[in-house]
């Protein structure tokens, strides 16, 4: 037998079929439209995004070409200026050669927008090429003023990229040099723990202005995909108020019976 729902049960079942799947409509269409602009903003955030990584990456080529033309016009004018002999003049040359191989090898990386590629992996002396970085490095810190620091107890050799690992410590290094306009001492130390080689640059009182830090940050994580290319670590980066800062890379050694 059909029994009819009494008076009072009338408005709850109009509700329930008249107003609630139209309600049920209206929210769920509202819902798609919103993760519809939620992903639009996301779309163009991203984009927003990549034009300011393309903007940054202009001024970065600019920033970091610059250190190894530098170094090449600084022995261009050794050459012009003074009176070598033969064996001096070969040696400039061949610097020269090697930091004009540098620029291009950095306008290569930017070019193909690519992590960098370790080209030829061979045993390094981190001390050896620590020292020849402050070498070419060390006219710089003379203009700003600036005590190039070292303690070096490190012996054992790791692998890497020779050319990469000057690359990438040149910049840091030349960075933390320009950026302190009052001059000041620059410690850089390699000592060995008993699994690693560690790598450390102290510089506690750099003042960059915004701009600076803004290109700065950007090559700076150029350097740290090299040191993550070979395999090593960032364990600290220090900056306050910005001023000062303390860098430690960790580096793995080749073990005993690989050395050369």
């Amino acid at each position: 037998m059909l029994k009819i729902a009494p008076s009072n049960d009338i408005p709850d079942l109009f509700f329930a079929y008249l107003v609630v799947p139209p309600l049920g409509v209206v929210i769920i269409a509202y819902i798609i439209e919103m993760i519809e602009k939620n992903n639009l903003l996301r779309h163009q955030l991203i984009i927003a995004e990549k034009l300011e990584a393309i903007e940054q990456m202009g001024a970065a080529i600019s920033h970091e070409i610059r250190n190894p033309l530098t170094t090449a016009l600084g022995f261009v004018e050794l050459l012009h200026k003074d009176n070598h002999d033969m064996e001096k003049r070969t040696q400039y040359l061949a610097i020269l050669k090697d930091e004009l191989d540098s620029a291009e090898r950095i306008i290569q990386d930017y070019l193909s927008y690519s992590k960098p590629i370790l080209e030829s992996v061979e045993p390094l002396n981190v001390q050896e090429e620590l020292m020849h970085v402050i070498k070419l490095l060390q006219p710089l810190a003379n203009y700003h003023s600036v005590k190039l620091s070292t303690n070096f107890s490190s012996t054992r050799l790791m692998e890497g990229d020779r050319s990469k690992f000057q690359q990438c410590f040149i910049n840091i290094i030349k960075n933390s040099i320009e950026s302190r306009p009052n001059g000041g001492t620059l410690l850089i130390e390699a000592v060995e723990t008993t699994t690693h080689i560690v790598i450390t640059i102290q510089d506690n009182e750099t003042s960059i202005c915004s701009e600076e830090l803004k290109q700065k940050d950007f090559s700076m994580t150029l350097s740290f995909s090299i040191v993550r290319a070979m395999k090593g670590t960032i364990d600290e980066v220090k900056r306050e108020n910005g001023k000062g800062e303390f860098l430690k890379f960790s580096f793995k050694p080749i073990k005993p019976h690989l050395k050369r």
